[in-house]
């Protein structure tokens, strides 16, 4: 059943490219130039696909997939859509996909401009051990002020949450976490962006989305660790 899997990946992806519209990215598309010694291998039944060049932004081409040809497709980001295959992936399922993509890529669109995802902020000190922060009360911070501006309070407190922004699913806050301004510019532009992007660990009051935070207090009853 794997072997199965791994020979209709590699279709596919001949399939894909062939189109000459959707792209398959290879693993040198993928790895930034630090780790590219360490010996890092592309799963090969996970297919990730630059879309960028049909005309449709990601929203779009999802709904004409789901829409014209009852194909959904979950995992995106700005320019890709990710395929996973499984050892319950059949031939006829692939070549339904393959037929899709080919007609749509028939469809004469102007390609879009790539945009480029927000590089994820750096990591930034624990002041506390994450079970202590994450247990206190805490209080919530707005990520904007009253102008819509990046509220500058937030930066210099430390997290009491995990922030996870999904795709790429990498935590960018944790839980004792110092909260910098750099961090709260990379939270606004992704609450900012059109691109529907899941933002776990952001609290809601009433539309204003918030970062709960310790409190001055309860960090002075905390050990510091950095």
């Amino acid at each position: 059943l794997l072997s199965r899997a791994l020979e209709l990946a590699a279709e596919l992806r001949k399939q894909i490219n062939a189109t000459r519209v959707f792209r398959c990215l290879e693993l040198e598309d993928l790895l930034q130039q630090e780790v590219k010694d360490d010996a890092i291998r592309l799963d090969p039944t996970k297919v990730t696909i630059d879309v960028s060049g049909c005309g449709y932004t990601v929203e779009e081409l999802q709904k004409e997939l789901f829409d014209r040809y009852n194909i959904q497709v979950e995992k995106s980001t700005f320019n890709t859509l990710t395929l996973l295959l499984t050892v319950g992936t059949t031939r006829s399922k692939v070549s339904r996909l393959y037929d899709a993509l080919m007609r749509l890529a028939r469809e004469v669109r102007s390609p879009r401009r790539l945009v480029k995802t927000p590089d994820l902020p750096s990591l930034t000190k624990l002041r506390y051990l994450p079970r202590d922060a994450y247990y206190c009360g805490g209080e919530l911070v707005p990520v904007f002020d009253e102008r819509e501006r990046v509220n500058r309070r937030l930066a210099q407190r430390v997290c009491a949450d995990g922030i996870v922004p999904y795709p790429p699913g990498i935590p960018v806050l944790v839980p004792g976490q110092l909260v910098t301004s750099e961090i709260t510019e990379y939270l606004a532009t992704l609450l900012r962006s059109q691109k529907r992007m899941e933002l776990h660990g952001i609290v809601y009051e009433g539309y204003q989305p918030c970062v709960r935070v310790l409190r001055p207090a309860e960090e002075k009853s905390l050990h510091r660790i950095g």
